[in-house]
């Protein structure tokens, strides 16, 4: 597993370079919720507008092995629904390789 921290703004976009595939997330606030976009280094949308749960996977289920790439998903420590203002101090964001994933290594 790869961690990446996140931005405690509001609204911010992250790109990150696993296993040499570039993805682009774009987090946003709306009405309450956080929202993520994922976009391949292209600009290709390859998942979104996809609220942020925690511990759910972030690229839906006929994108999830993109180039034989793993998945992300967003974990907050204390068990709670992912928000921009914990970001910093509770949330990260992770990305499992295909073989993790496979192998039931995900938690």
């Amino acid at each position: 597993m790869i961690r990446y921290t996140l931005s405690s703004e509001p609204n911010f976009s992250i790109a990150v370079t696993p296993e040499d595939n570039t993805y682009w997330f774009h987090f946003r606030y709306i009405r309450g919720l956080m929202y993520v976009t994922v976009d391949d280094d292209n600009g290709v949308r390859i998942a979104g507008p996809v609220r942020v749960c925690n511990k759910q996977w972030l690229i839906p289920h006929k994108a999830y092995n993109f180039q034989n790439g793993g998945n992300f998903a967003v974990s907050d420590a204390r068990g709670q629904y992912p928000m921009f203002d914990r970001f910093a101090d509770f949330c990260e964001l992770q990305y499992f390789t295909l073989s993790e994933i496979e192998s039931g290594e995900v938690v």
